[in-house]
């Protein structure tokens, strides 16, 4: 069922539907934004930006820790910002308990140097049981476009083989291109010679 116009959310103010559960929203500061009617419905969003942040405490957006959660809730939840198609717009969620600063501080703290945050699942939530400190190699190697490549029954990402046999990513993917599999793909450099395509 689609949400009426005029319907209030906290300081939202719904003013017209505009498909795929997505609604043109005002919040009492003026700001027009689209917002998704699940959010609006569960309480996940209840003010624009702007007014979240005055409504914050300076010291906790000093919080070395906001920065990774204020970022998690925008690509999540904001159709417009610039990766919500990789999150939020493929279902990517952040669960209630995480949607008060001060639970995900508790569950995730303390942060170890240079970690970033990563979701065990990539296709699941951000939650306590999906979430874990990672390197950024760790991460990168997370990540739904970095192809998996099985050799004699070993799957590893092409970063871990690069990594594995000091060849070049670009030089794997340039062997996975040419038609070659198994050890061909990872043969040192010297035994490689690029086949002919015809296209």
């Amino acid at each position: 069922m689609t949400i009426e116009p005029d319907t209030k959310f906290g300081d939202w103010t719904v003013l017209q539907y505009l498909g795929a559960d997505v609604y043109l929203c005002r919040c009492k500061c003026g700001t027009e934004k689209p917002l998704l009617g699940g959010n609006l419905k569960r309480g996940h969003t209840t003010k624009c930006r702007k007014c979240s942040q005055a409504a914050k405490p300076d010291a906790v957006r000093r919080h070395p820790l906001y920065p990774i959660w204020n970022g998690m809730i925008t690509r999540c939840e904001n159709p417009q910002a610039h990766d919500y198609a990789n999150y939020g717009g493929r279902g990517i969620c952040v669960c209630d308990r995480w949607h008060t600063f001060a639970n995900f501080v508790a569950d995730v703290s303390p942060r170890p140097p240079d970690m970033q945050l990563e979701r065990a699942d990539n296709d699941g939530p951000y939650s306590p049981s999906n979430v874990h400190w990672a390197t950024g190699r760790e991460n990168s190697n997370n990540r739904r476009n970095n192809r998996l490549v099985t050799i004699d029954g070993v799957t590893k990402t092409v970063s871990q083989w690069a990594e594995t046999t000091g060849l070049p990513a670009p030089a794997i993917f340039a062997r996975i291109y040419d038609g070659y599999t198994g050890q061909d793909i990872i043969k040192p450099l010297r035994h490689y010679r690029p086949r002919q395509h015809l296209c």
